[in-house]
C-alpha cells in the first residue's frame, strides 16, 4: 500500500513538471516568435531606409556626373573656339604681313623706277643743254638709239614690276581662297564661322586695295615716262 501511494505521488509530480515545462516552452516559443517579428520589422525598415539613401546618393552622383560632362563639353567648346580664333588671327596677321610686304615692295620698285627716270631725264637735259649751247654736235643717230633704248629699258622695268606684283597678288588670292574654303568647312561643321568670314573679307579688301595701288603706281610711272619723253622731244625740237 505504501509503495503504491509513493509511485502515485511521484507520477503526479512528474505530470505537473511536464505541464510546467510545456508551458515554459510555449512561452519561450512565443517570445522567440515575437522577437523574430520585431527583428524582421526592424530589418525591413532599415533596408528601406538604406535603399532610399542609396538611391538618393546615386541620383546625386549621376547629377554630378552630368554637370561635369556639361562643364567638360563647355570647356571643349571654349578650347575649340580659342584654337579657331588663334588660327584665324594667325591667318589674318600672316595675310596682313604679306600684304604689307607686297605693298612695300611695290612702293620700293616704284621709287626705283621713278629715280631712274629722273636720273635719265637729268642726263638727257644736260645733253640737250649742250646741244643748245653748241658744245656738242648735232643730234646723232647714236643719241636717238640711246634714247629709244632708255625708254625700252624703263618700260621693261615697269612691265616686270607689274608682273611681279600680279604674281604676288595671285599668290595672296590663292591663300585667301583657301581661307574662304576653310571658313566654309568650319561653318558647315560648327554652324558658325562669321568671324572667320569677316577676316577673309577683310583680306579681300586689303588685296583689292593693293591691286588698286599697284595699278595706280604703274599708270603714274608710265605717265611720268611719257611726260618726260614729250618734254625732251620738245626741247630737242627747239635745239634743232
Amino acid at each position: 500500500g505504501y509503495l503504491a501511494e509513493f509511485y502515485a505521488h511521484v507520477g503526479h509530480e512528474a505530470s505537473q513538471v511536464r505541464s510546467s515545462d510545456r508551458a515554459s516552452l510555449s512561452r519561450l516559443s512565443m517570445e522567440v516568435s515575437r522577437l523574430s517579428s520585431q527583428v524582421e520589422d526592424l530589418s525591413s525598415v532599415q533596408l528601406k531606409e538604406l535603399e532610399a539613401r542609396v538611391l538618393h546618393e546615386t541620383r546625386l552622383a549621376l547629377e554630378d556626373v552630368a554637370a561635369c560632362q556639361s562643364q567638360l563639353s563647355d570647356f571643349r567648346d571654349t578650347m575649340a573656339r580659342a584654337v579657331e580664333k588663334s588660327a584665324r588671327l594667325e591667318a589674318r596677321f600672316r595675310g596682313l604681313s604679306e600684304t604689307s610686304e607686297r605693298r612695300a615692295a611695290v612702293e620700293a620698285q616704284s621709287e626705283t623706277v621713278a629715280l631712274d627716270i629722273q636720273r635719265e631725264m637729268a642726263r638727257l637735259r644736260v645733253e640737250v643743254a649742250e646741244l643748245a649751247s653748241g658744245t656738242r654736235g648735232g643730234i646723232t643717230l647714236e643719241a636717238e638709239v640711246r634714247f629709244k633704248a632708255w625708254r625700252a629699258e624703263l618700260e621693261t622695268q615697269i612691265d616686270q614690276q607689274g608682273q611681279n606684283a600680279n604674281r604676288h597678288m595671285e599668290e595672296l588670292e590663292g591663300q585667301i581662297q583657301a581661307l574662304r574654303q576653310r571658313g566654309h568647312e568650319l561653318e558647315v561643321a560648327a554652324g558658325n564661322a562669321s568671324l572667320l568670314r569677316e577676316d577673309v573679307e577683310g583680306l579681300c579688301r586689303d588685296l583689292a586695295a593693293l591691286r588698286s595701288e599697284s595699278a595706280r603706281a604703274d599708270m603714274e610711272q608710265r605717265e611720268r615716262l611719257a611726260h618726260g619723253e614729250r618734254e625732251l622731244r620738245f626741247e630737242l625740237r627747239g635745239v634743232q
